[in-house]
């Protein structure tokens, strides 16, 4: 059966495991707090249309396989950089109207699962490093100490959008720009390693920088650097185009 919490109530989770085929739900106007400890998910998929705060003393365990669904209206909070211990197949997804929150203004949040993002994924400081893959079709907000890492294999499909702040890092896998448009971010880029490819351009826009220090440039879609943007190659022997 089904595990729901009401619009209005609050389950705190501190430790042991939620397990079984029924899924656990979380109402809107509901909230799950993850306090402390090392609560677990056993192949038990949890679905949240109110509020999820995630501030466990330790992280979050996943095993076996099952979906982590943020639905509209869901607010799914790291409220620490403890993050997510996983063995299996797990995802996040992060529906239209749902926002992922790294409420933590330094640090590093890992998320080692897939994120398939239609909504919004808010990193109010420090560094979000996307690890396990995933698409976008939905909105990154950044703030200005903000660093949005993607340290695996992306793709950015039609309607994703970046705010006009913080940091977008490309550090490894492949980053595939598949929008049907030119991708312009509106904020700073840093090129470190790992593959640009798609078929749409890329356009430095006037007043920001890409530094590219590390990775490849492939695909069909075409580089380009606007008037009054700046392409800044600094160490040559670890890039290149192709």
């Amino acid at each position: 059966d089904a595990f729901t919490i009401a619009s209005g109530l609050t389950t705190t989770w501190t430790g042991g495991t939620m397990t079984g085929t029924g899924l656990t739900t979380i109402a809107a106007g509901g909230t799950l707090a993850i306090n402390t400890g090392n609560p677990a998910l056993s192949g038990r998929s949890l679905t949240n249309a109110g509020t999820v705060t995630s501030a466990p003393a330790n992280y979050l365990i996943l095993t076996g396989n099952g979906t982590l669904t943020n639905t509209s209206g869901g607010l799914w909070d790291f409220q620490n950089n403890a993050g997510i211990n996983v063995s299996g197949g797990w995802a996040f997804d992060n529906q239209t109207g749902a926002t992922f929150r790294k409420s933590t203004t330094t640090g590093t949040l890992g998320l080692p699962i897939a994120l398939t993002n239609a909504g919004t994924v808010d990193v109010k400081g420090g560094l979000l490093s996307l690890d396990g893959g995933g698409s976008a079709t939905g909105a990154f907000t950044l703030d200005p100490s903000a660093t949005l890492r993607f340290n695996s294999n992306f793709t950015l499909g039609a309607g994703s959008s970046f705010s006009a702040s913080g940091l977008i890092q490309l550090a490894n896998g492949t980053l595939t720009l598949a929008r049907g448009s030119a991708f312009v971010p509106a904020t700073n880029v840093s090129f470190t390693g790992g593959t640009l490819t798609g078929t749409d351009a890329f356009t430095i826009a006037s007043g920001l920088t890409t530094t590219w220090t590390g990775g490849t440039m492939t695909g069909t879609g075409l580089t380009t650097i606007a008037a009054g943007g700046t392409l800044a190659i600094n160490r040559s022997e670890e890039h290149t185009s192709e």
